[in-house]
């Protein structure tokens, strides 16, 4: 819809651009950086377009904003703790299923 005009859903062309603005009571903006941070530097405004015809909606960041402001090097740490998170749980379900499997009582008639 951003750059066709054109909803993809629908095929409607009454497209409505709700930009974000850091002024504005809506606040549309991704976090970026910091929990708990609501200083406006860590945020990223918004710009979303919707369909009148249907409700679609599409949201869409400005890229070059979101790497300015160290989106990109945030998110691309994050995955990497992600994903070693999820390499030390996967070593904890092993773990607790061979512990497990130990510990189970041979059954003579087997």
């Amino acid at each position: 819809m951003k750059h066709t005009g054109v909803c993809p859903k629908c095929g409607g062309r009454e497209i409505v651009v709700m930009r974000g603005n850091l002024n504005d009571g809506s606040d549309p903006r991704v976090r970026i950086k910091g929990l708990l941070s609501s200083k406006p530097q860590y945020f990223v405004p918004v710009n979303r377009y919707l369909c009148c015809a249907c409700g679609y909606l599409e949201s869409w960041v400005n890229s070059e904003e979101f790497v300015r402001s160290g989106g990109k090097e945030y998110w691309e740490k994050w995955e990497k703790q992600m994903s070693a998170l999820e390499g030390e749980q996967a070593a904890q379900r092993e773990s607790a299923e061979q512990k497990r499997n130990n510990t189970r009582r041979n059954d003579p008639w087997d």
